[in-house]
């Protein structure tokens, strides 16, 4: 996943982070947005950390 493809994520996470930054809110928080830009992942991928699952199309970046 390339950062263009993340961009609404990272954001949503900076967000988080700010906002919840002394909270016990925060891991839940985290683990939301990740639930809601990857609905795909299952708790094993979450649990190893193997994000395999990508939607986003890849941009064709031929040169004419």
């Amino acid at each position: 996943m390339r950062y263009e493809q993340a961009k609404l994520l990272v954001q949503k996470l900076m967000e988080i982070t700010i906002m919840y930054h002394a909270s016990e809110l925060l891991r839940q928080k985290i683990y939301d947005a990740l639930d809601e830009y990857l609905p795909d992942l299952d708790e094993g991928c979450r649990e190893r950390g193997c994000i395999a699952i990508d939607h986003f199309e890849e941009k064709n970046n031929e040169r004419n």
